[in-house]
């Protein structure tokens, strides 16, 4: 058994019940799944697939401590769009790496993290404009060059394609209190 849990909804008219708990699950498996491909993975000296790579990076970016880990993502992302250029969860989770490099303080170059992240997410979205991730991580990239009210609009829109993106959620509750807007807080958080 690699997970279990109980749902309980009041009927199964509840709006949103199958991709909840679809959502949860696939978390809770995608969790297990990288660990055990970060254990298999590189560190053995295997060849990685893109997937592999991307798999790797992501968990890097989840659970890396330092800024080296961090580094190895991206080079693990980098690594996965050379062999598929057109892949949006590493594109995605690339421009993730200069947001967390910059939001940690560990850039030197704050302006190029900013930039490098925002043609991540541009390219994402010119390829897909109804991806979440990358309009949550433009929202960031908003944040970061002090536009607070597009950066809402952006989670507003992440959130809008995923309404249960958890850190699309939190984000906006931040947003809103750096808006003056505390009131709002609670709803998202």
């Amino acid at each position: 058994v690699l997970w279990s849990g109980r749902f309980a909804y009041m009927g199964i008219e509840h709006w949103n019940c199958q991709r909840d708990i679809t959502q949860r699950i696939a978390n809770a498996l995608d969790t297990r799944l990288q660990e055990t491909l970060l254990v298999r993975g590189s560190y053995q000296g295997r060849q990685l697939d893109a997937v592999g790579a991307t798999q790797q990076g992501q968990y890097l970016i989840r659970h890396g401590k330092t800024r080296d880990d961090l580094l190895r993502a991206r080079a693990l992302l980098e690594r996965s769009m050379a062999a598929d250029p057109d892949s949006l969860v590493a594109m995605t989770a690339s421009g993730s790496t200069h947001v967390v490099e910059d939001s940690q303080r560990w850039t030197e170059d704050r302006d190029g993290q900013i930039e490098h992240a925002a043609k991540a997410f541009d390219r994402a979205l010119a390829l897909r404009p109804d991806h979440a991730p990358a309009h949550f991580g433009r929202s960031n990239v908003l944040y970061m060059r002090g536009r607070v009210d597009e950066a809402v609009q952006a989670c507003e829109q992440a959130l809008m394609l995923w309404p249960n993106h958890i850190y699309a959620l939190q984000r906006l509750g931040f947003y809103r209190l750096q808006q003056g807007r505390p009131a709002e807080l609670a709803a998202p958080v």
